[in-house]
Protein backbone atom coordinates (compact mmCIF):
# COMPACT_ATOMS: atom_id res chain seq x y z
CA UNK A 1 0.00 0.00 0.00
CA UNK A 2 2.75 2.47 0.96
CA UNK A 3 4.59 1.64 -2.25
CA UNK A 4 1.47 2.47 -4.33
CA UNK A 5 1.05 5.80 -2.58
CA UNK A 6 4.72 6.63 -3.13
CA UNK A 7 4.48 5.67 -6.80
CA UNK A 8 1.38 7.85 -7.13
CA UNK A 9 3.28 10.78 -5.64
CA UNK A 10 6.15 10.25 -8.08
CA UNK A 11 3.71 10.28 -11.00
CA UNK A 12 2.10 13.50 -9.75
CA UNK A 13 5.52 15.12 -9.34
CA UNK A 14 6.44 14.08 -12.89
CA UNK A 15 3.20 15.60 -14.21
CA UNK A 16 3.92 18.85 -12.37
CA UNK A 17 7.47 18.93 -13.74
CA UNK A 18 6.16 18.46 -17.27
CA UNK A 19 3.50 21.15 -16.81
CA UNK A 20 6.07 23.62 -15.47
CA UNK A 21 8.48 22.79 -18.28
CA UNK A 22 5.85 23.38 -20.97
CA UNK A 23 4.70 26.58 -19.28
CA UNK A 24 8.30 27.77 -19.33
CA UNK A 25 8.61 26.92 -23.04
CA UNK A 26 5.39 28.76 -23.80
CA UNK A 27 6.54 31.83 -21.84
CA UNK A 28 9.85 31.80 -23.72
CA UNK A 29 8.00 31.61 -27.05
CA UNK A 30 5.75 34.53 -26.11
CA UNK A 31 8.74 36.60 -25.01
CA UNK A 32 10.61 35.79 -28.23
CA UNK A 33 7.58 36.72 -30.36
CA UNK A 34 7.26 40.04 -28.53
CA UNK A 35 10.97 40.71 -29.01
CA UNK A 36 10.66 40.03 -32.76
CA UNK A 37 7.62 42.34 -33.01
CA UNK A 38 9.52 45.11 -31.21
CA UNK A 39 12.56 44.67 -33.44
CA UNK A 40 10.39 44.84 -36.56
CA UNK A 41 8.72 48.03 -35.33
CA UNK A 42 12.13 49.58 -34.68
CA UNK A 43 13.33 48.29 -38.08
CA UNK A 44 16.22 46.49 -36.36
CA UNK A 45 15.15 42.94 -37.19
CA UNK A 46 17.71 42.54 -40.01
CA UNK A 47 20.51 43.66 -37.70
CA UNK A 48 19.36 41.16 -35.09
CA UNK A 49 19.38 38.28 -37.58
CA UNK A 50 22.78 39.19 -39.03
CA UNK A 51 24.70 40.09 -35.88
CA UNK A 52 23.10 39.48 -32.50
CA UNK A 53 21.63 36.07 -33.27
CA UNK A 54 25.07 34.76 -34.21
CA UNK A 55 26.57 36.20 -31.03
CA UNK A 56 23.92 34.43 -28.95
CA UNK A 57 24.52 31.14 -30.77
CA UNK A 58 28.27 31.41 -30.14
CA UNK A 59 27.64 32.13 -26.45
CA UNK A 60 25.41 29.06 -26.17
CA UNK A 61 28.17 26.81 -27.47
Amino acid sequence: MVQRVYQGLEEVEEQLRRQLFFRLLKAMNVAFDKQIETLKKLEEYDRYIKVEKRIREINLE
